[in-house]
């Protein structure tokens, strides 16, 4: 019911049946870095049909999960497979939000924080621990 008094004395005006309750909190665990670079994104056609590969562009990006920019609309819900071009690996991920502003992923697996700034910057992955690519000696 609208308008009931919590056990804590504060009226609780949620309005609306328990199913249509949007949540208002921020669930974000990770800050997000602005971006805008292409992608590639896999994803399996509807049916037995096989998997489908669109380009995109990334506008955001966290350690849990991204924003982005499509020419076709996924589904929530939807498993994906996230192409990035300074990133050599597939990031698996879920549709969990498509708003006007783009579709939200969140991915299987987070990212390092050093790995998102060095792709959210447009610099290549270099993984820890690896030597640098070697750097042509000026003149």
């Amino acid at each position: 019911m609208v308008g009931q008094k919590s056990s804590k004395g504060k009226i609780n005006d949620t309005g609306g049946n328990f199913l249509s309750r949007l949540i208002v909190e921020e669930k974000r665990e990770f800050v997000r870095r602005q971006m805008y670079a292409p992608c590639k994104v896999c994803y399996m056609k509807d049916g037995l049909r096989g998997y489908s590969t669109m380009k995109g562009m990334i506008v955001d990006l966290s350690e849990g999960g991204a924003q982005l920019k499509l020419p076709f609309m996924l589904t929530r819900g939807q498993d994906l497979y996230l192409l990035l071009q300074n990133f050599p690996y597939k990031l698996a991920a879920v549709v969990i939000e498509v708003t006007e502003a783009g579709i939200h992923i969140k991915f299987a697996n987070n990212i390092p924080a050093e790995a998102v700034h060095q792709i959210a910057s447009g610099r290549p992955y270099v993984k820890p621990g690896k030597a640098k690519p070697p750097q042509k000696a000026s003149k």
